[in-house]
């Protein structure tokens, strides 16, 4: 096809052959600027490879129970968090992150900003456990550890 155009072009007079080239020039011009307007992929890391939306944290989790769920959940997750010797859950649908160590299955857990450091407090207890839901479940629910409060978060979980 390319072979035929040329062809066409080499009999015809400079004005076509200038027509050719602005057309050319133009499609090219056009590509380069649909191209520039798409943001650049960042060279910039986030260390956890998450997004972490505005007014939430991330917190430590530590469970009595992390090695089995650290099997179970490979980036991030959705668990049930009980108190040891009780059957309701003190956080329903929690969004929890794996967190890459050496030392063993650690866990993160996203937390509205307001609360994170009273969060941090309850979460930092040795006999809590979690319970994992599927990836589907509805909204955070904090059952008394005030009042009952509900989140509706969402992780946007990049592939490294």
């Amino acid at each position: 096809m390319l072979k035929k155009l040329r062809e066409k072009l080499i009999g015809q007079p400079k004005e076509k052959w200038l027509l050719a080239l602005a057309l050319v020039g133009t499609v090219i011009m056009s590509l380069w600027i649909i191209q520039g307007g798409q943001p650049e992929a960042s060279n910039e890391s986030n260390e956890l490879g998450l997004t972490i939306p505005k007014g939430f944290l991330i917190v430590p989790l530590e469970l009595a129970n992390a090695r089995a769920i650290d099997g179970m959940i490979s980036h991030n997750g959705i668990v049930d968090v009980f108190l040891s010797k009780q059957n309701k859950p003190m956080v329903e649908n929690l969004r929890i992150v794996k967190l890459e160590s050496g030392e063993g299955a650690l866990f993160g857990a996203l937390v509205p900003e307001k609360n994170a450091g009273l969060y941090q407090e309850y979460f930092s207890r040795p006999h809590l456990r979690a319970a994992v839901r599927t990836l589907n479940s509805g909204p955070t629910k904090f059952n008394g550890l005030f009042e009952s409060q509900t989140t509706l978060t969402q992780i946007e979980i990049r592939e490294n």
